[in-house]
């Protein structure tokens, strides 16, 4: 214990010895603000996860779970991740626990492991990456990910026990895996490095082998290997196409869709980078620059992209930092003045966003599979940064750093004050687009679960008013869409609660006449036996049945 608080004191003095002190504070009061606000009080809230991930924790106290899902991605994917957060949503606070302490884990071995020029560099890089610092308090499990494969590298690279060797590798391996149907491609890229290493270095044994036999267990329960097998044996593939969605990891690899990705990827991230202040000046002083960049990159195919105009967990892009980034990797892997160790992290990095680009049409939805790329390139190219500033003339050095510097704090600013799902601050812009702040509701948490859906928080209210945990509630979502859930579940007795789709065996209609109130999205109750009480309308049509007295 004493080691460790040594060794944190002296990574804190060594960061502030090679950083400007008002950059060195900023940082540190910035992941202060972060624990206090997005960690411990509001909850985590993004859409994917209130849809999908999360209530999946709650529905399967109502039954078998392929016979309760409101979607079928419920059943399919892995769960071992959000397993983790159900104590925490139960409790109500510190429900973005886990991915923060990835985040500070991954910034330790930054810091612990690497020599000191390369200290700005990590900082400059880690605040300039907007979906990094969003994801950090967030339950998307992309950075998660992106993590985990910077762990299972630094591993495979600095661990030279021959008894846990194998085992350490297989447990970040089978975890991969285990977070999500997309772990298993850094997965793939480790599992090579991480073969070649222990061949390489002979690291297998006798006891190395019966460690790995004997953490088996353990790996079956990280990967989530039930779901897996679930779907084989369901489906005849381990990762099946998504009913749902009509996708699967499908390979697209014709020349042109290739070129269009390619194009949309850099033109997306370069023309978004100063997105954040643009918006704001639209809304302050009514100017109408980012239509007048939509008009002028509408040939790019980028206009939806361009119109991002607060980072969110799912929809969020890089800014021109990660260009920097892929091009310094690039120049890792070619140049032969790198070591293996920095040249297997660039590999890894480009190989993702290679197989990235080739494995889905490209768009601002799935920037977010990118993150991990940015994660483990981050050391390539803070060392390809620091050999660059090491030629430079002194004053030019230090103008350029304080100008980068300077990016990373408006850029970051950005990200701790406009999050999509929890604002800091109100804000309307051009065509009435409106941000209402957390703080309108902080002394009603449970709303600020909805702000990620705010149209819903006028159900929510009307659900919580008049539906009691007492009343029996049939939750149906009656579409193939993912429909917004947990905030009207989570504090529901599975005694009186069933939820299902009318494509779960047996359908819904059998339960009708046993529940006081159907809730259901899109459609309607065809059933004498209720009354409409009340109706959200529009796309997202959400309708609340009472059975009549």
């Amino acid at each position: 214990m004493l080691s460790t608080t040594r060794n944190f004191r002296t990574i804190l003095k060594n960061v502030k010895d090679t950083v400007p002190d008002y950059f060195f504070y900023y940082c540190s009061i910035y992941i202060i603000l972060q624990f206090v606000l997005f960690v411990f009080f509001v909850p985590g809230n993004d859409f994917d996860s209130m849809a999908l991930y999360i209530p999946t924790l709650k529905i399967q106290e109502f039954g078998v779970l392929k016979q309760v899902a409101t979607i079928d991605m419920q059943y399919l994917f892995p769960l071992f991740f959000y397993q983790l957060h159900k104590p925490l949503f139960e409790f109500g606070y510190f429900t973005t626990l886990p991915n923060f302490l990835l985040f500070l884990s991954f910034i330790y071995l930054l810091f612990r492991f690497h020599r000191k020029e390369l200290y700005p560099f990590f900082l400059i890089g880690i605040f300039s990456c907007q979906l990094l610092l969003v994801q950090s308090t967030a339950l998307k499990h992309d950075i998660t990910v992106g993590i985990l494969t910077f762990i299972g590298w630094f591993v495979a690279n600095r661990l030279k026990n021959k008894t846990w060797y194998i085992t350490a590798c297989g447990l970040v391996l089978f975890s991969l895996v285990g977070v999500k149907w997309h772990g298993v491609l850094p997965g793939l890229l480790l599992g090579i490095l991480m073969l070649f290493i222990a061949i390489k270095e002979k690291l297998f044994s006798k006891a190395s082998i019966f460690a790995f036999l004997g953490c088996s267990p353990l790996f079956w329960l990280v990967s989530d290997a039930n779901s897996y097998l679930n779907n084989y044996f369901d489906y005849g593939k381990f990762m099946p196409t998504i009913p749902s969605i009509g996708s699967s990891m499908s390979v697209n690899l014709t020349l042109p869709n290739i070129l269009e990705n390619i194009h949309i990827f850099i033109s997306a991230n370069f023309f978004d980078t100063f997105n954040g202040i643009l918006f704001i000046l639209d809304g302050i002083f009514g100017t109408h620059i980012l239509d007048a960049i939509a008009r002028l990159t509408s040939n790019l195919a980028i206009t939806d992209t361009i119109r991002v105009t607060w980072p969110s967990p799912i929809y969020t892009s890089f800014g021109i930092s990660i260009l920097i980034l892929i091009g310094c990797n690039l120049y890792v892997i070619l140049n032969q003045n790198f070591s293996f160790y920095l040249k297997s992290a660039a590999l890894i990095s480009i190989a993702y966003i290679g197989a990235i680009l080739l494995l889905f049409n490209y768009s601002m939805l799935f920037n977010r599979y990118c993150l991990p790329t940015f994660i483990l390139g981050i050391v390539p190219a803070a060392e390809v940064a620091s050999r660059l500033f090491s030629h430079l003339k002194q004053n030019h050095a230090t103008w350029l750093k304080r100008t980068l510097i300077g990016y990373a704090i408006i850029v970051s600013l950005h990200a701790l004050i406009l999050i999509q799902d929890k604002p800091l601050i109100d804000l309307t812009a051009q065509g009435g687009v409106r941000l209402e702040s957390i703080w309108h509701h902080a002394r009603d948490r449970d709303t600020l679960y909805c702000y990620s859906w705010r149209g819903y928080i006028e159900v929510y209210h009307y659900f919580r008013e008049n539906i009691l945990p007492s009343d029996s509630l049939l939750f149906v979502n009656n579409s193939q869409e993912l429909v917004f859930t947990y905030p009207f579940l989570k504090d529901r007795n599975p005694a009186n609660t069933l939820t299902g789709s009318p494509h779960n065996p047996g359908g819904y209609k059998q339960h009708l006449g046993k529940f006081d109130y159907v809730m259901l999205y899109r459609g309607v109750v065809e059933d004498e036996r209720y009354e409409r009480i009340y109706t959200y309308p529009g796309r997202f049509e959400m309708n609340i049945y009472k059975l009549k007295s």
